[in-house]
């Protein structure tokens, strides 16, 4: 419900984010504040909104706070543990009936995952690659990487089996990752993502029909800040991640802590972001108190982690129009020979584009050759 008052509309209520930031007919500019939005002018850019994520204050919660609120958190996902029962029950006679593919995927009593196949995957004996993608705050698999991305087709035309999780929902019922300390666990529940993340990937692996050097993370706004966390803790499992809007953590010690290996790391990462975003800024910003770093940082950080001599991209030249405003990306790689073997970072820089872009079919065609031209290196 919206509330007009003194030229500001309150929201009484966390929005499904995505629903009303990609919506391209909106003219209005509005500057938050911590709980509405204050109305500025005529004639501004969708671009220039800012996402209700913001409008969210860190809460310090008292320790009956927080079983009240865990206690809220269960029986709002309590739909979502219910279909994940259904969803077992139906997988195992499926599996009984010789069924070699299934249109969920579930783990535990986390909502069911759905699940996209190449064409060729119940009549073939080949390996397929896998991406699992991550959707932002407040937003669904389906939404994010369906009616969004438009990934449900791309990925399995170009060789790859695709799963949409989603997240759970928070005390709001507003879905969420856990991601870096800036984003997005606002009533600080900490749920274990990464670990859930990593189930999905040996569930998947373990069928035998997932080529392990071919498995990749992506995810928009939250969602990319996920992919980060769990490249942190996770990065032997992948071959890369694919953030789209997001950033990693600020403080790269608290990523340094979480990787529990001694080898080193050996990934890829290619960073989508626009520069136009007024949610996850290209220059870094601030949500919940918790300061996350500039698209430079996030680079410049993970050239560290994965051992990289030079911490700045250069051009590569190459340039392709993104997204349906025909906003151009632009490729800016490593400095030849600046990171050890298996390990690279990439970065698409989209040119006055925002944070829901429209993803063209040029986009998803690339991102799939990217994917195939970066698998994780066997020693």
């Amino acid at each position: 419900m919206w509330l007009c008052e003194d030229g500001y509309i309150i929201i009484q209520k966390p929005m499904q984010v995505e629903a009303f930031f990609n919506q391209s007919s909106v003219n209005e500019v509005f500057a938050l504040t911590l709980s509405s939005y204050k109305y500025i002018g005529d004639g501004g850019l969708i671009e220039e909104l800012m996402h209700p994520l913001l409008q969210y204050q860190q809460y310090s919660t008292t320790f009956l706070e927080w079983w009240a609120f865990l206690f809220i958190q269960y029986f709002l996902n309590v739909p979502d543990q219910g279909s994940a029962i259904l969803t077992h029950i139906t997988n195992f006679f499926s599996l009984l009936a010789g069924l070699k593919e299934v249109s969920k995927h579930v783990v535990g009593l986390r909502s069911p995952v759905d699940t996209y196949y190449p064409p060729t995957y119940s009549t073939s004996t080949d390996k397929f690659g896998l991406l699992i993608h991550l959707h932002g705050f407040g937003s669904s698999g389906a939404y994010s990487g369906g009616s969004y991305l438009k990934l449900t087709q791309a990925l399995p035309q170009g060789g790859y089996v695709l799963m949409l999780p989603n997240a759970i929902k928070n005390v709001q019922g507003t879905r969420y990752w856990k991601g870096t300390d800036a984003c997005c666990d606002v009533m600080n529940m900490g749920v274990n993502d990464a670990k859930y993340i990593r189930s999905l990937i040996k569930k998947a692996v373990d069928t035998g029909r997932i080529d392990p050097n071919k498995v990749f993370i992506s995810g928009h706004s939250n969602g990319a800040f996920m992919s980060y966390r769990f490249a942190c803790e996770f990065s032997d499992l992948i071959a890369g991640i694919i953030p789209i809007n997001g950033a990693t953590f600020y403080d790269n010690g608290d990523c340094v802590s979480l990787y529990n290996s001694a080898a080193p790391r050996k990934m890829s990462i290619l960073s989508v972001h626009s520069t136009a975003d007024a949610t996850i800024l290209y220059a870094g910003g601030r949500i919940l108190g918790a300061t996350y770093p500039s698209l430079e940082g996030s680079i410049a950080r993970w050239q560290a982690n994965l051992g990289c001599t030079v911490t700045d991209l250069i051009s590569s030249g190459e340039s392709f129009t993104a997204d349906s405003a025909s906003h151009v990306a632009q490729v800016y790689v490593p400095v030849a020979d600046s990171c050890p073997a298996g390990a690279h970072i990439e970065h698409w820089k989209v040119v006055d584009g925002v944070h829901g872009p429209g993803f063209t079919s040029a986009f998803r065609t690339k991102l799939v050759a990217w994917m195939d031209a970066h698998p994780k290196a066997t020693e």
